[in-house]
């Protein structure tokens, strides 16, 4: 226990605390980077989702509009047979 007390301190104190410090230099610029990484992809992440459902919003309204054409179709043709019936039974003179 009393080794761990007595720890020799090297010489070149200064040499030692000068590069701990250029080291935490570096780390805390490695940091900044990586936070403004992250915040950049946050950001692209809030545009994405955006984009989404935007784009399922469009997609809804084109289902639906699909929906209301297909069941327009079907009468359009039974109307356009109807008035050629009309057409050929009267006589036009």
């Amino acid at each position: 226990m009393f080794q761990l007390m007595t720890k020799e301190i090297p010489a070149n104190t200064s040499d030692n605390v000068s590069e701990v410090n250029e080291q935490l230099k570096r780390t805390m610029e490695d940091l900044s980077s990586v936070m403004r990484e992250k915040e950049e992809i946050s950001q692209r992440c809030h545009e994405l989702d955006t984009q989404v459902s935007a784009n399922r919003s469009f997609r809804s309204v084109i289902l639906d509009s699909e929906f209301r054409l297909l069941d327009w179709v079907p009468n359009v043709f039974t109307l356009k047979i109807y008035l050629k019936s009309i057409v050929r039974s009267k006589s036009f003179p």
